[in-house]
């Protein structure tokens, strides 16, 4: 392509071929563990019960489902060692929620930046002829969600039908820019290329709770996503156009949990601490695209007194016809639902389906300022 270095120049050359076509392609990498444990991909998309900001990436219409204010942080490797390159791949982001109402905003990263960052800092050479090429890529991601029938309840004006449901609405605008140096093999000196864009997406998640008894919950999820909903292109000097990534997702997950309260008395102090003593939740998704391959993902988490998670999972790349394997696990030390802090590790496939394996951690801390403050009146008042 005559008279551009996009962003994808250097991921074209290094022969990855699962996002060759389009530009920004770091903004399809999920950059939670989470997420990367339990089959890569988007399985994201239909995810109500992780609170991670991290995971909000892969729906914009889940902070509203929550409360309190939640600060994701991931540091590691968009590739590592794979044609020696090596790319840092850093993200954070924050929500905030509030009676069915939530923002998603970007956060300060290891890279130094706000949102997700993706820096090649030292020159890749490429091709026979002695080139090169480095730089760097920045996404921030703003997005405002509403779940109307959450703030009904929490007002007190519930729709009693609906009173076990959660159905929210959310978009994101993401801003999004790139900087490439590059030396052709006869020049010794660099092009630079920049280029500056955005995408609007928009998601939607419903949630249904079913109490079957006093010793099983189950709860179910359907989720949509729907990336760059103008269908951005960036036009090069030659007047071509190169396709920011333009797709549809759908996902769904179930949960069965056995709470706390079935295997303890109302006077432990386990119930006070914790919801759920065991719990299986199961996600899937398939990501329907104009422009980059689809997938199907599916993982499954086990759970433990909230606290200890095991997760595994699958991606199948159809493009390619390959697929594989994920898991990871991840430790929350929490109390209630008013102060957390959780870890999580991923081991997955590169690209989410090539023999190559990386490793991911990601860190999360949620409190929720009000209802903090109002236990410690009670408290006080020996309510």
């Amino acid at each position: 392509m005559k008279g551009i270095i996009s962003s994808v120049l250097l991921l074209a050359v290094i022969s990855l071929s699962a996002i060759e076509e389009s530009v920004f392609p770091f903004t399809q990498v999920p950059p939670s563990s989470i997420i990367r444990a339990m089959g890569y991909g988007y399985i994201g998309v239909a995810d109500i019960w992780h609170q991670s900001p991290l995971v909000a990436w892969e729906n914009p219409a889940m902070p509203a489902m929550h409360d309190g204010i939640a600060i994701g942080y991931s540091k590691g490797k968009y590739m590592q060692n794979y044609d020696e390159v090596d790319i840092d791949f850093n993200s954070s982001m924050a929500t905030i929620g509030y009676h069915g109402i939530g923002l998603t905003l970007p956060f300060y990263n290891a890279s130094k930046e706000f949102g997700t960052y993706l820096d090649c800092s030292y020159p890749t050479y490429i091709g026979e002829g002695g080139g090169a090429s480095w730089g760097h890529e920045n996404a921030r991601f703003y997005g405002i969600s509403f779940n109307p029938l959450k703030h009904n309840r929490e007002s007190n004006t519930p729709i009693m039908f609906l009173n076990n449901m959660d159905i929210s609405l959310g978009i994101n605008y993401t801003e999004l820019y790139s900087k490439w140096y590059s030396i052709p093999g006869c020049k010794d000196y660099p092009l630079i290329t920049k280029i500056s864009s955005h995408a609007v997406d928009v998601g939607l998640l419903v949630d249904k709770r079913i109490v079957l008894n006093e010793m099983i919950n189950l709860e179910a999820s359907l989720g949509y996503k729907k990336f760059n909903i103008e269908d951005i292109h960036v036009q090069s000097d030659d007047g071509s156009n190169n396709p920011v990534g333009n797709n549809d997702i759908w996902g769904a997950g179930l949960a069965i949990s056995l709470p706390t309260s079935a295997v303890a008395d109302e006077k432990s102090r386990l119930r006070g601490w914790t919801e759920n003593g065991f719990t299986t939740r199961i996600l899937g998704s398939h990501n329907f695209s104009k422009n980059i391959p689809e997938t199907t993902s599916g993982g499954m988490e086990l759970g433990f007194l909230d606290t200890v998670f095991l997760r595994g999972g699958y991606n199948y790349n159809e493009l390619h016809h390959l697929g594989g394997w994920t898991r990871g696990f991840g430790i929350r030390l929490h109390y209630r639902d008013l102060l957390s802090v959780e870890g999580n590790h991923a081991r997955f496939p590169l690209n989410g389906y090539e023999k190559d394996e990386e490793d991911s951690w990601d860190f999360m801390l949620s409190f929720d300022g009000i209802k903090i403050a109002d236990a410690l009146f009670k408290n006080s008042k020996g309510i």
